[in-house]
């Protein structure tokens, strides 16, 4: 019975989020099922579930996720997106890398349409080399998630952090390798072909482009990114608590391009607006809709007979660490409840340090790879949708490049397990 119950909440997260259904409510139904199947009593379904909400983990990742994405949605407000572009597109005159650079910097503020934002920046860039809709497209979704292989405020990674005994620059050593390899292919297959690559009167800001000095453009560049490089040096240098640096950095961003000639409070009343619409609530609940149901399945036995059976029945586990995340990303179209879900699938049964380490981070790189190229990916849609590209050709497109990512993720791990 508790297999089944497994499988049946399996069965109705991946429905309810096909269906539209927020993906916290899709994960609910999930838990509430296991909790059926396995005949918890009362007394255990609260304990279980006030331990998981208690959790430094949880508060953790749901502070950096409301945090994070109130972040964005000021920086995109205020202007200060603007402002890196146009300094940006002043600074590098190479197409190629404008097409690059562009939504990577997007990508790495998290809010909500990101990819809308990015994607006219790019089809300036691409109308510039002649790129036809899908590849523009394409581009614009894989330069824009890339980075997430290495970023250090990628709620993903951050995810997976606080559910591992691993550090933050485990994962990123471990990654940075494939990081560079994967830039490189996805660079080649983005520009082949292309050969007029210098930008000719492109104007992005569509006449607010002006001729500034290098050093200008140079200021106004590191200036706009203060409060994002803020939070990167707080976290990577100083260790601080994430959603303490992220906050840090959101005061930073209160500040920058502070109008003049408006009112102070009324200034202020107006981002503090900004920065309370731009919590992405779903999100928040959806991490913790993900760790109650991994606390529940973790007090459930039936995890470890499943994956003691397939092991036992000859399945190794490298194919299964790499796979099942990889479907799971692709099905639900969600990278942290897949990572969520895998991680409690993969724990009770992967080896120690270091072994254990390559272990974790494919579940990372394969549950990105499946969420990349999934049909569900909202980036996708929107990018898709703006472009008027064919949906068809863009995912076989993307799920290409996820495929290598995972690929290049199974070479990391044998070039890590035998040769290092």
């Amino acid at each position: 019975m508790e297999l089944i119950g497994v499988v049946v909440a399996l069965v109705v997260i991946i429905v309810m989020t096909q269906r539209g259904f927020e993906l916290y409510l899709s994960i609910f139904a999930g838990t509430a099922i296991v909790v059926v199947f396995n005949r918890f009593p009362l007394e255990e379904i609260a304990s279980i579930t006030y331990q998981a909400l208690r959790s430094p983990t949880l508060i953790t990742l749901t502070l950096i996720v409301i945090t994070l994405t109130a972040f964005g949605n000021l920086l995109k407000e205020t202007g200060n997106l603007k402002k890196i572009m146009l300094s940006l597109s002043s600074l590098i005159k190479d197409l190629r890398y404008q097409m690059v650079l562009l939504p990577l910097l997007i990508g790495l503020i998290t809010f909500p349409g990101g990819a809308v934002f990015s994607a006219p920046l790019v089809e300036e860039a691409g109308k510039g080399m002649r790129l036809g809709r899908n590849r523009m497209a394409v581009a614009n979704i894989a330069f824009r998630h890339i980075q997430y292989l290495v970023y250090p405020l990628y709620p993903g990674l951050l995810f997976l952090v606080e559910v591992s005994p691993y550090s933050l620059y485990d994962y990123i050593y471990f990654n940075l390798p494939l990081f560079v390899v994967f830039f490189l292919l996805i660079f080649k297959l983005a520009f082949r072909g292309v050969t007029n690559t210098r930008q000719v009167e492109v104007d992005l800001a569509k006449g607010d482009l002006k001729e500034n000095s290098f050093s200008k453009d140079l200021f106004e560049l590191m200036y706009s990114l203060a409060p994002l490089i803020v939070i990167i040096l707080l976290l990577m240098i100083f260790q601080l608590y994430y959603p303490l640096a992220i906050l840090i950095g959101i005061v930073a961003a209160f500040f920058s391009y502070y109008p003049r000639k408006s009112s102070v409070w009324k200034t202020a009343k107006v981002r503090f607006n900004y920065l309370l619409r731009g919590i992405n609530w779903p999100m928040a609940l959806a991490i913790v809709a993900v760790l109650i149901f991994k606390d529940f399945l973790d007090h459930s036995e039936v995890i470890d007979e499943i994956m003691h059976y397939m092991l036992g029945n000859g399945l190794p586990l490298l194919a299964l660490v790499v796979l099942i995340p990889y479907l799971s990303g692709m099905i639900m179209g969600n990278p942290y409840a897949a990572i969520g879900i895998c991680v409690s699938l993969f724990m009770p049964i992967i080896p120690e340090a270091p072994q254990g380490l390559y272990y974790m981070a494919l579940i990372f790189i394969s549950s990105l790879a499946g969420y990349f190229g999934s049909p569900l990916h909202m980036c996708t849609l929107l990018t898709v949708e703006y472009y008027k590209a064919s949906l068809p050709a863009v995912l076989k497109d993307v799920n290409i490049l996820g495929a290598a990512q995972m690929l290049l993720g199974v070479a990391s791990y044998l070039i890590w397990q035998y040769l290092l």
